[in-house]
C-alpha cells in the first residue's frame, strides 16, 4: 500500500501494488477538503470490479464497475445538489448499450432511451416535470430521424352546415 500526501500533508492517493503494478483496492481525496473522491479496484494495472465516485461536498457521484479497464454493466449517477438519481443504464465495453434513463433534481423520469453500441437508437421518449410524455424523437445509428412532438393541443371540430333554401318559379301564360 503505496500513500501520496500533498505539501500540507492531505492524504491524496491510495494505492495498492503488486510487482509496481496497481493492483487492489485504491482511494483518491480531494486535496481541498480531504474527503473522499474515488473508490476502484485494480487488477494488474486495470480498474476492475466495484467503482464509487463522490462530489467535493461528500456525496456520491456516479456508481458502477469496470471490467479489464472498461466501465461495464449497470452504472448510476447521481446529482450533487439533491443527491437524486440523475441518470442510469449500462455499459458494454466501455459504450452506453441498452435503456438509459434520466430524471431532473426531484427524481423525476425527464428522458428515456436506447443505445446501441454508444449510439443513440429506436424512440427516445421526453417527459416534463409531472412525468407526461411530451416528445419522441426517433434515432438510427445516432441521427435523428424523426421528432414528434405530444403537447396537447386544442382542436375544436366544427361543422358548419349552410341551408340553402330554393324557391321554384314556375310561370304560366294565359291567353
Amino acid at each position: 500500500l503505496w500513500k501520496f500526501y500533498n505539501r500540507d500533508k492531505t492524504l491524496l492517493y491510495e494505492y495498492t501494488f503488486k510487482n509496481d503494478i496497481k493492483h487492489g483496492p485504491s482511494s483518491k481525496y480531494y486535496s481541498s477538503n480531504g474527503l473522499i473522491r474515488e473508490e476502484a479496484n485494480y487488477f494488474y494495472g486495470k480498474k476492475d470490479g466495484d467503482y464509487k465516485s463522490y462530489y467535493s461536498n461528500g456525496q456520491l457521484s456516479a456508481e458502477g464497475a469496470y471490467k479489464d479497464g472498461k466501465k461495464s454493466g449497470a452504472w448510476i449517477t447521481y446529482n450533487k445538489s439533491s443527491g437524486e438519481k440523475k441518470s442510469e443504464g449500462s455499459y458494454l465495453s466501455n459504450s452506453k448499450d441498452g435503456i438509459w434513463t434520466s430524471y431532473n433534481t426531484k427524481g423525476s423520469k425527464i428522458l428515456q432511451g436506447k443505445y446501441v453500441n454508444g449510439l443513440k437508437d429506436g424512440d427516445w421518449e421526453y417527459y416534463d416535470a409531472d412525468g407526461k410524455l411530451i416528445g419522441v424523437k426517433k434515432y438510427v445509428k445516432g441521427s435523428v430521424q424523426l421528432k414528434e412532438n405530444l403537447q396537447k393541443t386544442s382542436t375544436k371540430k366544427t361543422t358548419t352546415i349552410k341551408k340553402t333554401t330554393t324557391t321554384k318559379t314556375t310561370g304560366t301564360e294565359t291567353k
